[in-house]
């Protein structure tokens, strides 16, 4: 562990003890602990625990399926995505504790927002503010990009993912781990394959229709002109060309923010509901 670790453990250790979530112990048993950078650069302190995973009797929770919570989206246009503050500490057993709040309309929206926030101050669970998205258009969840819009695509380092959407109602979903060659690709090419693969997927669906493929990539669209190709892209274009469809660039989520400010009535509400719910914004 290098030195910045160890006082970084140091000090996270002593915020624990202070806050009454671990205690002092003379137990023979021990385990490794290691950090991993979180992505807004704050170091997350994991504890492997595989060991003693051995030898517990493990509880078992039903967890949702990824299908029915998409359908329950179908005619949502608004979402708000909340973090828990350091989630794992504020429950004794919690599997995922990302909170998404969907509604069919921004007046809707307020009013959802108003009661889970009461119900987090009635529990006393607090949330991480620079991790939570408000009144979004579109967010991402579970590898997914959900909205009431097309076809979305959304690739990372370690797998791609894309949702089907016909009038505001999800159709079909579709996502799949990257080998280790495709791994090594660049974020075009893995928007790309990510492209490729949904279409061949959905082919039922959209072969013979013209369709909107939404990306936020603005290069993507230009893939179908662009001369100079490697052999994999090829193969990529000539399969594209049985397709009618046009690309439609997405704006990041700060520019979704920054359209919904830009109406009056939504910042009001934004306004009152960051005054109203401060104390749980820390």
């Amino acid at each position: 562990m290098s030195p910045m670790e160890l006082a970084e453990l140091r000090k996270q250790l002593r915020e624990l003890l202070e806050a009454g979530f671990i205690q002092l112990s003379k137990a023979s048993y021990d385990a490794p602990i290691l950090f991993q950078k979180k992505q807004y650069g704050t170091l997350r302190m994991c504890i492997d625990y595989r060991a003693l995973n051995k030898v517990m009797i493990k509880n078992k929770y039903p967890v949702p399926l990824i299908q029915d919570l998409m359908d329950r989206w179908s005619r949502a246009e608004v979402f708000t995505k909340l973090d828990l503050r350091s989630g794992y500490w504020q429950f004794i057993v919690v599997y995922l504790y990302d909170i998404v709040i969907y509604s069919t309309n921004m007046v809707k929206h307020v009013e959802h927002l108003r009661r889970v926030f009461e119900r987090l101050r009635q529990h006393k669970l607090y949330v991480k503010m620079e991790k939570c998205e408000f009144a979004q258009l579109e967010i991402r969840f579970l590898g997914y990009v959900v909205s009431k819009d097309q076809v979305h695509t959304d690739a990372s380092d370690k797998a791609i993912g894309g949702v089907l959407i016909k009038e505001g109602h999800p159709v079909a979903f579709e996502s799949r781990k990257l080998n280790g060659a495709e791994q090594r690709y660049s974020t075009y090419e893995k928007e790309m394959l990510a492209m490729v693969h949904c279409l061949d997927t959905w082919r039922v669906y959209l072969l013979g229709t013209r369709f909107v493929v939404r990306t936020d990539n603005v290069a993507n669209k230009f893939f179908r002109t662009q001369k100079k190709l490697s052999a994999k892209q090829a193969r990529w274009q000539e399969f594209l060309a049985e397709y009618d469809f046009v690309w439609e660039h997405k704006l990041g989520r700060h520019n979704n923010v920054a359209d919904a400010l830009s109406r009056k009535e939504v910042f009001a509400a934004f306004y009152s509901i960051t005054r109203v719910e401060s104390n749980l914004l820390e």
